[in-house]
């Protein structure tokens, strides 16, 4: 009796705390270097983030958090950005076998990663200054998912001027120089 008081009182002092957990938001899977999709990744969030921390051997970066105050209540806000780049296993989806087989569709055969990202973001609840930062009052308001599908939207268009690294060799022919036809050669 008394454990089932002290579990109710703990899962109810967890939902009022707020806790923060990320949703994290997954890439399609990219056939690029993992060296081109970190420095990719990493100039993405940097440029609308200050990076905290940032490990290319774990391949995991956290931002510091990045506030838009305002002077109407409830309307400033907090976010920070948390990414890791995994490798992709292909699991094949019972649902998927029904489909017609796509005669143009090209699978790579390289290595594949995933670029995952979850975006925190917190209200401002202060009602006397709202536009104050140190006066804030956050109250965490789950993730920004929209902000996330953002930042992985300009990872694909930046990525996309490069090359996937397994099909260079395939998708490049080396081109055949041939010699033209000289119109006025005579027959030997």
């Amino acid at each position: 009796m008394k454990l089932s008081i002290y579990l109710i009182t703990c899962y109810g002092c967890l939902a009022l705390c707020g806790c923060n957990i990320c949703e994290w938001v997954d890439s399609e899977p990219l056939p690029y270097a993992v060296e081109d999709i970190w420095r990719v990744s990493y100039d993405v969030v940097n440029r609308r983030y200050d990076v905290a921390k940032a490990s290319q051997e774990k391949r995991e970066l956290e931002t510091d958090w990045r506030q838009q105050m305002s002077l109407q209540y409830l309307e400033g806000y907090r976010q920070k950005v948390s990414l890791k780049i995994e490798p992709y296993q292909a699991v094949e989806d019972i649902r998927d076998l029904k489909k017609p087989l796509d005669i143009n569709e090209v699978k790579p055969t390289g290595p594949q990663y995933l670029v995952k990202i979850c975006v925190q973001r917190d209200q401002n609840r202060n009602v006397d200054n709202p536009a104050a930062p140190s006066e804030a009052m956050w109250t965490p308001m789950g993730n920004d998912v929209d902000e996330a599908m953002l930042l992985l939207q300009f990872i694909y268009a930046r990525l996309a001027l490069k090359t996937p690294a397994e099909t260079q060799e395939q998708e490049r022919p080396k081109p055949k120089i041939t010699e033209p036809e000289d119109p006025f050669a005579l027959p030997e």
